[in-house]
């Protein structure tokens, strides 16, 4: 029974990578932005899950969150199995760009807070007129998760 979300979660994740996968070398930024917001609304949907199973968030890093998320908990649950190509070194899921998300919680909220840096590398700390971030809580359908409490 176990197996069942594993291999939904799975395909969710394989869906929401498969245009970056055929996309081709000289993609546009738009698509990119699209993206963007699949892949965090994934790892929201996944922290959620990982709330709901455990009470709480991961703590630590981004890589180590990741890993918990990936399996590395208690009970060895998957809730996100992104590819390895997904995946830096440190084991971060990286945005589109390659930048690593920035993984974050809003003690306030119940929502997790995803952070990429944009086309331009640059994690910029507060959303300007002309910022090239991608903030997930500044999208609305990012924050309208039935997962919420």
């Amino acid at each position: 029974m176990k197996k069942i979300p594993v291999i939904i979660a799975f395909l969710i994740f394989a869906v929401l990578m498969l245009p970056g996968i055929i996309q081709p070398p000289g993609e546009s930024t738009a698509s990119r932005g699209s993206e963007v917001r699949q892949l965090s609304r994934a790892l929201i949907a996944a922290l959620l899950n990982y709330r709901k199973e455990y009470g709480q968030f991961p703590e630590g890093g981004a890589g180590e969150i990741m890993s918990a998320l990936r399996g590395k908990n208690e009970k060895a649950s998957v809730f996100i199995d992104p590819p390895p190509t997904a995946l830096n070194d440190l084991g971060e899921m990286l945005d589109p760009w390659g930048t690593p998300f920035r993984i974050t919680f809003d003690e306030g909220s119940h929502m997790p807070k995803i952070h990429s840096a944009g086309p331009n590398l640059i994690f910029e700390e507060k959303p300007g007129k002309h910022s090239d971030d991608y903030y997930s809580w500044r999208d609305s359908a990012a924050a309208a998760s039935p997962l919420a409490d």
